[in-house]
Order: C-alpha cells, then structure tokens, then sequence
C-alpha cells in the first residue's frame, strides 16, 4: 500500500476512488492516477482533507508532501501537547503577570479569605484553614424565612 492509500483508507470509510473524486470534485482518471503513482498533487490533498473534515496539514505530512517539523504548532492542541510542562508554567505566569499589571485589582495577587499562614511570616507557607462554625450563616429554623446574620 502507498503512502496514499494508507492516509485515504484511514477515514475515506472505504469509498471507492469513484465516490472520493466525485465527492472532491476532483478526476476521477487524474485521482485513480496520482494514487497508482503515489503522486496526490498538494492540491488534491487539501480538497480530499476538507471533503472529508480532516486536517489539510495532517494530509500533507502524511503523503511526505511536508515533514512534521513544517507543520508542528500548527494548532493549539498540538502545541499544548508538544510543550514541557517548565513551558507552560512559563506561560501561565506570564498571563498571570500581564493580567496583574493590566488590571489593579486580580483575585491572583492577595490570599484567598480561608488561607492563613502556617508560620506568620513567609509569604508562600499558606495552609487551607476551615472558618469557624460561628462565623457562617445559620440556615432557617422552625419556620423562619430570614437568615441569622
């Protein structure tokens, strides 16, 4: 099996090449051609990817048309899944950052009202503490409608 045929067959649901070219508006002589000779043009590879909902760009590194080097990072979840985890803390703080100089007031710069510090001095020794029982609301009881405040 070409190149070709094993990217066709992985989602062409075993159409015949008549059904592909009609589908593509491609050929049918010039596709049953290209695939004998493992020669899809880049072209046809992109009409045949859209035709059937999957990536032009996977296409074309898979008939060797591009390397995966040319088209890595070309969608975000591929990015996502190529970068270190050291790159996407480096991210995540550098949004984290932009948004606190953007904007004067972010829920990442102060502590969260349950957070205590475990030993009153460093800033990143914070414990989750549970408020006390008397400092939360009482639900209504024996028929009144208001909460104890």
């Amino acid at each position: 099996m070409t190149k070709t045929e094993d990217w066709l067959a992985g989602f062409t649901r075993e159409h015949s090449l008549r059904q592909i070219a009609k589908k593509t508006g491609i050929s049918p002589a010039t596709l049953a051609r290209q695939i004998t000779l493992d020669a899809l043009t880049a072209q046809n590879v992109v009409d045949i990817a859209l035709a059937y909902g999957v990536s032009p760009l996977r296409g074309l590194v898979a008939i060797g048309l591009l390397q995966e080097a040319d088209v890595s990072g070309g969608t975000v979840e591929s990015a996502l899944r190529e970068a270190t985890d050291e790159q996407l803390v480096d991210e995540i703080m550098r949004r984290l950052q932009s948004a606190s100089s953007d904007e004067e007031d972010t829920a990442f710069d102060r502590p969260v009202a349950s957070l205590r510090s475990v030993s009153g001095s460093a800033e990143d020794d914070w414990e989750v503490s549970e408020p006390p029982a008397a400092d939360l609301p009482r639900a209504a009881m024996k028929g009144r409608k208001k909460i104890d405040e």
